[in-house]
């Protein structure tokens, strides 16, 4: 009978190794020592996934919920009321769709400076290119007015516009 002399008893992360002999040690260490290293790596790559992910998810979260007609009633609302506390103009849009890419259409929309309307549309439509916006920029290919009232007051330096028009297209705006 192979009688192995123990000549000691290592404490190593939380497990005990025994060592009968220098080639027993040496393999259960290593054994251990992938066994954790795999784990530690695993870990450290999850996380590192978490935080790589999660900024990109979100972002995709809020232009996908940007198409949802609840959230695009709340942000144009926000934005009306953005606008009017900035302006001091009254600013109020009745009904929003944004359809993809970046097509907006609103309906009612109304800015009062009072006592003088500025405008008054029925119907909005513009479209505006996506990449510009990422740089900070707007870029619209065309806005539509339709049965529109436009009073541009002092607006416009030493002019002053004001008209009706059953419809007003524009194309391609910077």
């Amino acid at each position: 009978m192979n009688m192995h002399k123990i000549y000691e008893i290592i404490l190593w992360n939380g497990e005990i190794i025994v060592l009968l002999s220098e080639n027993c040690l040496i393999g259960l260490f290593l054994k251990t020592y992938h066994r954790y290293m795999g784990k530690k790596t695993k870990n450290i790559l999850k996380a590192a996934g978490w935080v790589l992910l999660t900024p990109i998810c979100l972002v995709l979260l809020l232009f996908v919920a940007l198409y949802i007609p609840p959230v695009q009633k709340w942000a144009v609302d926000l934005a009306a009321d953005y606008l009017s506390s900035e302006t001091g103009m009254q600013v109020s849009v009745g009904s929003v769709r944004l359809k993809f890419p970046l097509n907006l259409s609103m309906g009612d929309v109304l800015i009062v400076s009072p006592p003088d309307t500025i405008l008054d549309a029925k119907e909005l439509l513009a479209s505006v290119q996506a990449m510009p916006l990422l740089k900070g920029e707007v870029k619209v290919d065309y806005v539509t007015l339709t049965n529109t009232k436009v009073n541009t007051l002092d607006l416009i330096e030493s002019m002053q516009m004001k008209f009706s028009a059953e419809q007003l297209a524009v194309s391609d705006v910077d």
